[in-house]
């Protein structure tokens, strides 16, 4: 790609932030809904010492409850505080969008994903200005997809198979590019999952998707797609999806190690203050 090329794309790419902005701008000082209040609630008394589902009731994980507090600890907690943490959330989402669609799609698809997202993801018939759990759980799901991604590009043959690798996984360059991709892949998704729960549906399609390799193939969509990737990188193509004839997909276990991390973590944090029964009650 060249400069002047590079440069219209950064150009559109901060058009269509700069829209994004504009589209949130009406809903700043938008009050308060429901279930934000009760984030909102729960999080000041999490500040004030006290624990959540032992000490005050609520069905959603944890993660939401910890973003809410952080906010509030930082910036106060005026509602305007969740308003532009939505609109903040909802603008690094597009370029996340934009990003796992130029492994997919290239420069021109990418941009036109990245402007879908950023005009139908903050409308208010679905409530996308509100600090909601979706606003926050859908970026580390992009996260994740764009890290798995990342890694079927970097190792196509993650299996146990010893004829597809080397037996030391971690003498072999590419195939440890690929695992430290897909543990990224999980943790973003644990993450999510511990927003909101039903993001596990996603992680569980990253799981079926690590039964599989992909096969480097010319994309006949994008020309200049396939320029962008050789100079940001490091590709000369991009790739399609075929099913393995494998029994068991080796990468999967670095998957799920990324995924357990913030399960674990919030497990212990709860367990610790003796209320883990009512964690996994209030949550499962």
């Amino acid at each position: 790609m060249t400069r002047i090329k590079f440069f219209i794309t950064c150009v559109i790419l901060l058009s269509i932030l700069l829209a994004q902005a504009a589209l949130r701008m009406p809903f700043l000082r938008e009050p308060v809904e429901a279930d934000e209040g009760a984030y909102a609630y729960i999080a000041q008394r999490l500040l004030a010492g006290e624990v959540p589902y032992r000490d005050i009731f609520d069905h959603k994980p944890p993660a939401i409850y910890f973003i809410y507090a952080g906010l509030f600890k930082l910036f106060g907690d005026e509602p305007i505080v969740l308003t532009f943490s939505s609109a903040a959330f909802g603008m690094l989402t597009t370029l996340a969008v934009f990003a796992v669609g130029i492994l997919l799609f290239g420069v021109r698809g990418a941009l036109f994903s990245a402007g879908l997202y950023a005009l139908f993801s903050g409308g208010p018939y679905v409530e996308g200005a509100s600090a909601n759990t979706e606003m926050f759980m859908v970026l580390p799901m992009v996260l994740a997809l764009g890290c798995f991604l990342k890694a079927k590009q970097a190792s196509p043959l993650l299996s146990l198979r010893e004829r597809d690798v080397k037996i030391n996984h971690w003498k072999n360059e590419k195939l440890g590019e690929g695992v430290k991709w897909l543990f990224l892949a999980g943790f973003f998704s644990g993450l999510a999952v511990m927003i909101k729960q039903v993001a596990v549906f996603n992680f569980l399609v990253l799981v079926g998707f690590s039964f599989t390799k992909m096969s480097n193939v010319q994309c006949p969509m994008s020309n200049e797609g396939v320029s962008y990737l050789d100079k940001v990188a490091k590709r000369h193509h991009h790739w399609k999806l075929e099913i393995g004839n494998w029994k068991l997909g080796g990468g999967i276990i670095y998957l799920l190690l990324g995924f357990l991390l913030f399960p674990l973590a919030f497990t212990l944090y709860f367990w610790s203050r003796g209320a883990l029964p009512d964690f996994v009650r209030c949550v499962f």
